[in-house]
């Protein structure tokens, strides 16, 4: 969160898109159980940026051709959950 160089461009491209989706828990103390609040944020952001960035995606759920759905995979016990 503080902007720290990860080594790589790819990884700063990464980082630089998931920070502004968890800034909101920058203040917390200690993470939700199993991070699962702060994944949510990011994999709802990943769904609003891919109908923000491309016109295809945008134009497509608009006519809902397509329907962008956001899901959390569990490391700890391999389930997807979606909402």
């Amino acid at each position: 969160m503080q902007g720290e160089d990860l080594g790589t461009p790819a990884l700063n491209a990464v980082a630089a898109d998931i920070k502004p989706r968890l800034a909101a828990y920058r203040t917390i103390k200690k993470a939700s159980h199993e991070t699962r609040a702060e994944g949510w944020s990011n994999t709802k952001g990943v769904a609003q940026d891919l109908v923000t960035r491309s016109a295809l995606i945008r134009n497509k759920v608009g006519t809902k051709e397509i329907m962008i759905c956001s899901a959390l995979y569990s490391l700890g016990d391999g389930k997807v959950s979606m909402e």
